[in-house]
């Protein structure tokens, strides 16, 4: 009874922690994307230069933590159900995995080079804000349809 209740605290954390990030994903999609692209591309850096530092530590914490109850999810779920059963939160992992890998290798550079950017030419700070936006909008997608794959498994 004890492992059933622990099992079932750590789904629902995991889909608290994935709900999270996913919300990151629609928060800059629905809201953000429209205002950052119609905004003078300057303007965009020097938000984002704000919040960066802001978001950045908080962001992580999220991403990171949010790993851990999905490693324990997933595999309680292939130990006990087998690995045709878990197929649907195993590529929802997958898909949350290879969002922190992006923004990794793509996002937290920008960030990096946005933070550091002063006085940038208008085409370089509009690249880089082209740049920012094309990799939110490819890792939400991943994100997204990795929470709904999780939501759906969680119905059936």
């Amino acid at each position: 009874m004890f492992l059933f209740q622990t099992l079932t605290f750590i789904h629902l954390l995991y889909l608290v922690v994935y709900f999270l990030v996913a919300g990151q994903f629609i928060f800059y999609q629905l809201c953000f994307s429209h205002v950052f692209k119609q905004i003078h591309a300057r303007q965009f850096l020097d938000i984002r230069k704000i919040a960066d530092p802001i978001l950045r530590v908080r962001l992580s914490v999220i991403y990171y933590s949010s790993l851990a109850p999905g490693i324990v999810f997933v595999t309680a779920d292939i130990l006990q159900n087998g690995l045709l059963a878990a197929i649907l939160p195993l590529l929802s992992f997958i898909l949350l995995l290879t969002d922190v890998l992006l923004a990794k290798k793509y996002n937290i550079p920008l960030n990096t080079k946005i933070r550091e950017t002063a006085n940038p030419s208008d085409e370089y700070a509009t690249q880089l804000r082209y740049d920012w936006l094309k990799w939110i909008g490819i890792r939400g997608v991943f994100v997204t349809a990795g929470f709904i794959i999780l939501l759906i498994d969680a119905v059936r």
